[in-house]
């Protein structure tokens, strides 16, 4: 957790604050003065996170799907969340799905294997708010069956192989 803080200190030089959490702090203890008064969450110009999603197999996509819930009330109105992830993590999707933003933006590493997701803006609407829903299904479907095909071989008896359905 160390190493974290002093990467993203030396990464993103003009941060104020840094904050190491596994999702979003308690807002009692990390800025009492502020809870205290009865005051909003703090807001920020970015949020910066390389989120954990490996805590063992198969891949665990909780921790960034809370942090995209919440980056929107946490940023400034031009506000913009920053993540990197492997390039086989759909933070994409996980934007589309969970996030409110206006824009989103992807750059790939040289190498292929990382991917620096940038998304910020107020989204007008849900991203994904077909009039009858189906993008959204889609899209839920798709994440389904990623994360079913990242568990162990025989994890759920009677499952069936499923067709990826690319949005």
């Amino acid at each position: 957790d160390a190493l974290a803080l002093a990467a993203a200190a030396e990464n993103v030089p003009q941060a104020r604050r840094l904050l190491l959490c596994s999702g979003w702090p308690d807002e009692a203890a990390a800025f009492p003065r502020r809870a205290a008064a009865g005051r909003r969450p703090a807001r920020y110009d970015w949020i910066v996170s390389n989120p954990p999603v490996h805590r063992g197999q198969p891949d665990c996509f909780d921790v960034l799907v809370q942090l995209i819930r919440g980056a929107r009330r946490r940023l400034r109105p031009r506000g913009v969340l920053w993540l990197v992830a492997q390039e086989q993590v759909p933070v994409g999707r996980l934007l589309a799905l969970h996030g409110s933003f206006e824009w989103v933006k992807a750059d790939v590493s040289e190498d292929g294997r990382f991917v620096t997701w940038s998304a910020g803006g107020r989204a007008a609407g849900p991203r994904l708010a077909a009039p009858d829903g189906r993008l959204r299904k889609r899209a839920e479907e798709w994440l389904a069956a990623e994360q079913a095909e990242a568990e162990p071989e025989g994890a759920r008896a009677g499952d069936q192989p499923r067709k990826r359905q690319r949005v």
